[in-house]
């Protein structure tokens, strides 16, 4: 009997016997090769398409950071990179204004000093100018600071313009100091019963 030389085939010679079992032998070595093969087939395949999986995500990864930084770049260049003019900003019109409409403010200069009603932008410097030394829309005064105009009774004033000196002129006149409750009080005064 010889061999096969790659996987050792059983070949009878031609005045060996028949032997079903040199058959079966051959019939289980070529499963068991098979077998072998395409569990390392699928080793290989799924070896490569891991590859091809981490390939793919590098390489996406390196594409999304590279379009990040483009534009990053390009919107942090405000040097008119499409060198729009402003013909095409107001979209074909003949003015140099540009429209409220489109974004502008529908005049041709910029005032330095903000006016009431003024339809034209004003300049930071000016905007800077015209708060400059005004009062926070919340602050507070010491009464050292008020030096005009009438405080009410509520907020501990006289509740008048002018100083006078008559008794009649303040909130109480008296203040009487006795033991006993009494039955009457004065008005404007004030009993501390001890």
């Amino acid at each position: 009997m010889k061999y096969t030389k790659n996987y050792q085939f059983k070949k009878p010679d031609s005045d060996d016997a028949y032997d079903i079992q040199n058959e079966n032998d051959n019939m289980d070595l070529i499963d068991e090769t098979l077998k072998n093969t395409v569990d390392n087939v699928d080793i290989e395949l799924n070896a490569a398409l891991l590859e091809l999986r981490n390939a793919i995500a590098n390489a996406q990864a390196i594409l999304e950071s590279l379009v990040d930084s483009k534009i990053a770049t390009h919107t942090a260049n405000k040097n008119n990179p499409h060198a729009v003019t402003l013909a095409q900003v107001l979209g074909g019109g003949g003015s140099s204004v540009i429209p409220v409409a489109n974004g502008g403010t529908g005049n041709s200069s910029v005032d330095s000093t903000p006016t009431q009603n003024s339809t034209k932008m004003v300049t930071s410097g000016g905007v800077y100018n015209a708060l400059a030394g005004k009062a926070a829309s919340s602050h507070n005064h010491s009464a050292a600071n008020i030096t005009s105009g009438t405080l009410p009774l509520s907020r501990g004033g006289l509740g008048r313009t002018t100083k006078t000196t008559t008794s009649s002129d303040y909130e109480f006149r008296a203040i009487k100091v006795q033991t006993t409750i009494p039955t009457a009080i004065d008005s404007g005064c004030i009993v501390l019963v001890v």
